[in-house]
């Protein structure tokens, strides 16, 4: 991760990251399934984030978006998803 400023408390660390993203999920089946099935997705996101590290914590935070949908039946679906991990090493 390249060092992006210096603290008092010690080194700050800050990393941008770029993630892309793959889901695919089948149809419901078995007994239990609604009928018609109108269940499952897939789709590809773009997540770009950023990680600061200022030991002994470090945050990361991303902000997930569609690039491509295709759900079967009407389903809703969140426009972005949102990360948010605060971590503390010991």
């Amino acid at each position: 991760m390249p060092k992006a400023a210096i603290s008092p408390s010690g080194r700050v660390l800050i990393a941008p990251i770029a993630q892309l993203k793959a889901s695919l999920r089948t149809s419901d089946s078995g007994a239990n399934a609604t009928y018609p099935i109108a269940s499952g997705f897939d789709r590809l996101l773009v997540a770009p984030g950023l990680e600061v590290d200022v030991h002994p914590f470090k945050v990361y935070g991303d902000v997930e978006l569609p690039l491509w949908e295709h759900f079967t039946g009407d389903q809703v679906a969140a426009a972005a998803l949102v990360r948010l991990n605060i971590a503390f090493m010991f």
